[in-house]
């Protein structure tokens, strides 16, 4: 059993995130932690354990996973399901010029 007390320390982003995986065992999810690092005022610099306490006592369940693993097979395949559950697709066009 581990006692970490982090107070007003910070740690760097990447220690923090090895911190929320160790917690989250195989429910980490790397776009929620994507999304926290994008949503951070100042991304890169040290986190404090304030950031990341309501992170760490929500692991996603099952379900969460493999929403979030369907939805970034879709993106790969061009396709985005938004969250009205309707679908965009990307559409990418190329021309050649065979002159």
């Amino acid at each position: 059993m581990w006692i970490i007390i982090f107070f007003d320390t910070f740690i760097c982003e990447l220690y923090c995130s090895w911190f929320v995986q160790t917690v989250h065992g195989r429910h980490f999810s790397r776009k929620r932690w994507e999304e926290f690092v994008r949503s951070r005022p100042i991304p890169g610099s040290p986190v404090a354990f304030a950031e990341i306490e309501v992170m760490l006592c929500n692991i996603p369940n099952r379900l969460d996973l493999m929403t979030e693993k369907m939805e970034l097979e879709k993106e790969k395949e061009g396709i985005i399901i938004d969250n009205t559950g309707g679908i965009v697709v990307n559409i990418h066009v190329f021309f050649l010029n065979l002159s």
